[in-house]
């Protein structure tokens, strides 16, 4: 899992986000860890997910801590462009309508690995340029 992720958090190398590894994450107080990675049994048919552990305040969209899981299953794809598509959770990119870029639908290429369904077309392997002026715009 972890040479994937670190695959995935390359893509976010080119956008305003500090990307950094960090081997001995903390998972309270001043100094969180934005996103912790982990693995767990999820659902049949969920290959990851992505919940905000530590809102700002109630009336924002902000979160200082991030989880992110993906299925431990045996069934399950674990690659560079799932974490790729839960990290951009993570930093706030959204599908379809609810996205910036808002399209009008989830499946485009537009959206790159944050394109849902989750593939592992080729297209859909990369942070799309839309998405990284997205993130730029909002850090």
């Amino acid at each position: 899992m972890k040479s994937r992720v670190a695959s995935a958090l390359g893509e976010y190398a080119s956008t305003d986000l500090s990307v950094t590894y960090d081997s001995s994450p903390v998972y309270s107080g001043s100094g969180e860890t934005d996103i912790i990675y982990q693995t767990a049994n999820l659902d049949a048919g969920v290959y990851g997910l992505t919940w905000c552990d530590d809102a700002v305040n109630s009336s924002s969209w902000e979160c200082d801590q991030q989880y992110v899981r993906f299925n431990s299953d045996s069934g399950t794809p674990m690659d560079a462009m799932l974490a790729c598509h839960e990290s951009g959770h993570a930093v706030g990119v959204m599908h379809g309508v609810f996205g910036s870029p808002s399209v009008a639908s989830n499946d485009t290429s537009i959206m790159g690995c944050g394109r849902n369904p989750y593939t592992t077309a080729s297209a859909a392997q990369h942070v799309s340029l839309e998405v990284k002026d997205s993130i730029n715009a909002s850090y």
